[in-house]
């Protein structure tokens, strides 16, 4: 996958700045495949937007990735570091159906994985009503005893059940790191988020790019196209001779 070159990288930021973290996701997405593929990214599953958002960064900022985790227990800041190898996993068919038969509740359930559009759907509802919405759209039938039940009456015990089918079905949408806490001895598993990730290098990428645009427009008078047009070399030897 070729890297985001600083154009795309500016639109994709600019596409996603007032948005809400999965569109912010799609629109990171959406910037890592040809033009005319960009309306099919919300079809995807979730890990296969994660897929190519692990891609697309290993491309344009390195295989290494480098952060802080909070331990849960002491809140200590600890540094995490893993390659793209060790994050990549499954990721499923959102347009394929599966059943699940929930013990717990003796319910049935036939279901779909939810597109990233349904996320983002979702993200949009209030929070005590996100879930029940995500879960309307993705159950296609449920029933028990023999005798339909609304997706929305489903069960606590039924949704988890649900909530844990579609992550095993979709694991490159659920990337979990094994943390161990050297302040307290704490261990957990963190969740990594590769959108969050991935948004917070581009937003800061972007305001670097804005900066030197400003710097070598106000020396030079040229355009943001034709400063974005220099290679980083270039680029960084001018902006050394105007003292930035």
């Amino acid at each position: 996958m070729p890297r985001l070159s600083d154009p795309a990288l500016l639109a994709a930021w600019e596409a996603g700045a007032q948005r809400n973290p999965a569109e912010r996701a799609l629109a990171l997405a959406a910037a890592g495949v040809p033009a005319p593929e960009r309306q099919q990214v919300g079809r995807w599953s979730p890990g296969q937007r994660d897929a190519l958002l692990l891609e697309l960064r290993a491309a344009t900022f390195g295989d290494r990735l480098d952060g802080l985790v909070a331990c849960p227990a002491c809140d200590e800041q600890l540094e995490v570091t893993v390659h793209a190898d060790d994050l990549r996993a499954e990721a499923g068919d959102p347009g394929a159906e599966r059943e699940l038969l929930v013990d717990e509740t003796g319910h049935r359930i036939t279901f779909r994985l939810p597109a990233s559009q349904d996320l983002a759907a979702a993200a949009h509802c209030p929070a005590d009503q996100a879930l029940a919405a995500l879960v309307e759209g993705c159950v296609v039938d449920a029933e028990r005893g023999g005798e339909p039940v609304p997706a929305r009456s489903l069960p606590e015990a039924a949704v988890t059940a649900l909530g844990a089918a579609m992550a095993g079905h979709d694991p490159q949408a659920d990337i979990r790191l094994a943390c161990t806490c050297p302040g307290c001895g704490h261990r957990w598993s963190a969740l990594f988020d590769i959108g969050d990730f991935l948004w917070r290098e581009v937003d800061e990428r972007a305001r670097k790019l804005l900066g030197e645009v400003t710097a070598l427009a106000a020396a030079f008078g040229w355009s943001e196209a034709e400063v974005l047009e220099l290679s980083e070399h270039r680029r960084r030897h001018y902006l050394e001779l105007v003292g930035r």
